[in-house]
This record gives C-alpha cells, sequence and structure tokens, in this order.
C-alpha cells in the first residue's frame, strides 16, 4: 500500500538556502576534490562590503522566519535567498591572490542528476578540514567565495587568511547558519566564531 506524506509535516534541517546554484558539469568524479552538500551552498559566504546594509535587512528576515516556522528540531519553512545587489564580481578578487592552501576541484551533492563538478569550483584547504570553497572564471576571476566549517579546531594560520581577505578585499564573512556577520577584525575573533562549530 503507498503512504502518502503531507507536505505540511515535512521538516528542514537548515532554516535558509542560497537559491542560486552552480553550473555543473557531468563528468566522472575527479580523484582529488572536495564534497559539498548541496544544502551547504554558500551558507558561510563572502560578500562585498558594499551589500552590509542589504545583508543586515536579510539577517532580520531570516531571524523572523525561524522564530515563526520553528518546529521542533527543524523549520516548516525556509527562506531562500537571492542574489546581493552589489556582486562577488565586482571586487576584482581573483584566483592568483588566494592563500597558497593546498587546491583541487570542488564536487557539489550526490553526482548525477542532482549535482556533480562544480564548473570553474575549486577548494583550498589546510590540515583543520576548514576549507575555502567558490568559482572562478576562466581568466581567473572569483564569482563566488564561501567557507566549509570542520567540526576539528579551525588553524591559527586559517584564521589569519580568513581576516586578511576581508580586510584586504573589502568583503565580509556572513554566517547564514548562524544568522551573523562574523567579527573577522583579527584571527582571534575568527577563532572564537569557530568555536561554535567545534564538537566536544
Amino acid at each position: 500500500m503507498n503512504q502518502f506524506i503531507d507536505p505540511g509535516n515535512i521538516l528542514y534541517s537548515i532554516p535558509t538556502l542560497c537559491e542560486s546554484t552552480p553550473a555543473v558539469d557531468q563528468l566522472p568524479r575527479p580523484g582529488v576534490c572536495r564534497s559539498l552538500h548541496e544544502d551547504d551552498w554558500r551558507q558561510i559566504e563572502f560578500v562585498s562590503l558594499a551589500n552590509r546594509a542589504h545583508i543586515q535587512k536579510e539577517l532580520e528576515s531570516l531571524n523572523s522566519l525561524k522564530q515563526q516556522y520553528r518546529s521542533g528540531p527543524g523549520w516548516t519553512s525556509v527562506y531562500n535567498r537571492r542574489e546581493h545587489p552589489t556582486p562577488l564580481a565586482s571586487t576584482g578578487v581573483r584566483f592568483a591572490d588566494m592563500p597558497p592552501l593546498s587546491s583541487s576541484a570542488l564536487w557539489l551533492g550526490s553526482g548525477p542528476p542532482w549535482g556533480g563538478l562544480v564548473r570553474g569550483g575549486f577548494a583550498l584547504s589546510d590540515s583543520s578540514g576548514w576549507f575555502l570553497y567558490g568559482q572562478r572564471t576562466p581568466d581567473g576571476d572569483i564569482i563566488q567565495l564561501a567557507l566549509l566549517y570542520s567540526a576539528s579546531t579551525m588553524s591559527a594560520a586559517m584564521a589569519k587568511i580568513l581576516s586578511r581577505l576581508c580586510s584586504n578585499s573589502e568583503l565580509i564573512l556572513v554566517d547564514w547558519f548562524g544568522a551573523a556577520v562574523v567579527d573577522t577584525s583579527s584571527a582571534d575573533t575568527v577563532l572564537k566564531w569557530a568555536m561554535r562549530y567545534q564538537k566536544s
């Protein structure tokens, strides 16, 4: 006997998703690549400082939804985030300017038909398990840049990289999971924020 689930009873495990998803190529998975769940796409992301007022309004809307649609361990609705008024590409950040970390391709989702190799995708990591990821154009301009957390402690070197990246390129780091703008004024403030993702 077929059983139907009432859509109204479905809970979302996270309260917000990025509406814009990257193009992927249906290619065999590389031997060396970093994997990203599709729901994690740009959940901790770098945005142009010019978007600060816009981001604050988005965070207010997100917090309102989280309170209104909270149901036990999840939410009955999600806040879909659209592209920001000032795109990251306008900041002039280039892949050549990225820190000297271990580089690999980026794999999104479980693979075809719902995912695959991110076109122009990259992942930059160190031994802590945290890694920068995003997309670049064939000319090396970065059009998306984000961060994936790890349950392991963020390294001091990675914290310094994030702080300098925001300062040098006039970026802000937005944690949509935590519905907050990360204080990147120093490596210490970044490390303090990162502790929320550590597992005891």
